[in-house]
């Protein structure tokens, strides 16, 4: 949608009273989206160095837990 905004130069409001380009408001949508999805990968990579440091690793051939 901010491609097609880009291209097409569209604009936002009526003409003669107050206009604005509707590209930079796709943008900051897809800016945010961006971040937001990349904040979510850092915390659920986070969580899982955790859970992972937390769980004591196990011996496939005894299984027995070696601290």
């Amino acid at each position: 949608m901010f491609a097609k905004a880009w291209q097409s130069g569209a604009y936002l409001g009526n003409r003669g009273d107050f206009i604005l380009p509707e590209w930079p408001f796709k943008l900051l949508i897809v800016v945010g989206a961006t971040m937001a999805g990349l904040q979510f990968l850092l915390l659920a990579w986070r969580d899982l160095q955790q859970r992972a440091a937390l769980r004591p690793y196990i011996r496939p051939d005894d299984g027995g837990a070696v601290s």
